[in-house]
C-alpha cells in the first residue's frame, strides 16, 4: 500500500472536520485526531476508505 491509499475522515455532526491519511499493514492501526467543538452532546464518524470504496464506519455519541 501506499501512504494515500487509505484514509480516514472524520465527521462531527455530520460535517467534514478532518482527514487522517494512514498506511496499514494488515493490521489493527491507531490514530488520534482532535476538533473543536461546542459544550454538549455530538455525533462523530469516522469513515475509513480504501482508494474510493468505504471500508468501515465506526459512529458513537460524545459529550463535550
Amino acid at each position: 500500500p501506499s501512504p494515500t491509499d487509505d484514509k480516514v475522515i472524520a465527521f462531527l455532526d455530520g460535517k467534514r472536520v478532518g482527514t487522517t491519511y494512514v498506511m496499514t499493514l494488515h493490521g489493527p492501526y491507531s490514530f488520534n485526531g482532535s476538533t473543536a467543538a461546542t459544550e454538549g452532546r455530538h455525533t462523530l464518524k469516522l469513515a475509513w476508505y480504501s482508494g474510493t470504496r468505504l471500508v468501515k464506519t465506526a459512529t458513537r455519541t460524545v459529550s463535550v
